[in-house]
């Protein structure tokens, strides 16, 4: 069913529930003249919570669509695991730097990882501590920082003096 139909029928569903409630609220002749105010109450929010329920259902299989296809543009398979390790292995490592980490040069590598995460705001922290660990001011390029990181990993000895990653 095309989404178009799918919200078009949803809605009169929950039009003809409310409709309904009404009907059982104010009209006498909707259930019988014998029938208590009990038994019209309760037909009534019957109607009204299956008109929430199936809002609910809606939103739930909207939301559920939304992260099926983030979930297909970020690749997938072990390319998503693949950068969802790396996010979580940039996230550990930052703290440690601003602790001094006695591996400066493994929380560099962690962080250049990170840069090829999906989440734009993963890749904006990593760079703005890459930034800060390496005292370079390359643009957030995985390539760049990859490419910078081989030329210069043997001769890194650490943040530079009087940032906050250096404790010395």
């Amino acid at each position: 069913m095309s989404p178009l139909v799918r919200v078009l029928v949803m809605a009169a569903v929950r039009l003809g529930l409310l409709f309904y409630a009404g009907w059982f609220a104010f009209a006498p002749e909707a259930l019988g003249e014998g029938t208590s105010m009990v038994s019209r109450i309760g037909l009534v929010l019957v109607c009204l919570m299956l008109s929430i329920l199936l809002g609910e259902i809606d939103r739930l299989r909207t939301h559920f669509s939304l992260l099926v296809g983030a979930l297909r543009s970020a690749g997938g398979g072990s390319a998503a695991s693949q950068a969802a390790a790396s996010v979580s292995a940039a996230a550990a490592a930052i703290p440690l730097a601003d602790e001094g980490s006695k591996d400066p040069k493994a929380s560099v590598e962690i962080l250049i990882r990170a840069l090829a995460a999906p989440d734009l705001d993963t890749v904006s922290k990593a760079h703005k501590h890459l930034q800060r660990l390496t005292g370079k001011d390359l643009p957030p390029e995985h390539a760049l920082w990859q490419r910078w990181w081989q030329e210069n990993r043997d001769d890194y000895a650490g943040p530079p003096t009087g940032t906050p990653g250096n404790i010395g």
